[in-house]
């Protein structure tokens, strides 16, 4: 599930992948859209500060919780785990303002190849999903990846679920391959290229 939100201050990008269905991933991003959408896309940033982005992060991410605990309570239906991963753009404050939770990925892509910024932690013994009565602040803290970084310099924002995750690693290994070679390490370059376009052929995808 994806969805968009512009504003006359920004872009807002999320991502869920629903598990069991649908349900809570759609419950999920229409809670974020209809509540913090136009706030975080305002010409009047909701915040620049690193902080105060962590604690309005914290403050979506549990919003999303609870939607999708709604959405399951008014269908009779036990609950639709979801992953999530948003992006908000403010080109006017050269800001890329982040969090997400689970394995759902988000990608800061440059010249020199791209940067993962969300998913989930190797250290994790879990994948953590939203839809829990458990996933309470602190779980959050623990299990989330929220931060801030500069715009400048970046080509693209990618934002991709587990299962387009393969596609968009094997296009980051063969730009980072690109940009060594170019760099002088040749050798290094042409077997990170080709070790990403090999992946690229073996899952079928295509530009």
């Amino acid at each position: 599930c994806a969805a968009f939100a512009l504003g006359d201050g920004g872009q807002l990008v999320i991502a869920a992948d629903g598990h069991h269905g649908a349900l809570g991933s759609e419950a999920a991003t229409h809670a974020l859209l209809t509540e913090f959408g136009a706030r975080f896309t305002a010409a009047t940033p909701p915040t620049t500060n690193a902080d105060a982005w962590r604690e309005l992060a914290f403050e979506a991410l549990l919003r999303a919780n609870r939607a999708v605990l709604e959405v399951a309570g008014k269908n009779a239906l036990p609950p639709a785990p979801t992953t999530l991963v948003l992006a908000l753009m403010r080109p006017d404050q050269d800001l890329l303002l982040h969090a997400s939770l689970g394995d759902s990925h988000l990608f800061a892509i440059d010249a020199f190849g791209a940067t993962e910024l969300g998913g989930r932690d190797p250290a994790w013994k879990f994948t953590p999903f939203l839809g829990y009565e458990e996933a309470r602040r602190e779980l959050l803290e623990r299990y989330s990846r929220v931060g801030v970084r500069s715009l400048a310099g970046l080509r693209a924002v990618a934002l991709a679920t587990e299962q387009g995750f393969p596609q968009w690693a094997s296009i980051a290994t063969s730009v980072r391959g690109g940009a060594l070679a170019m760099q002088g390490q040749r050798e290094e370059g042409r077997a990170q290229v080709h070790r990403g376009n090999a992946v690229f052929r073996a899952i079928g995808a295509a530009l």
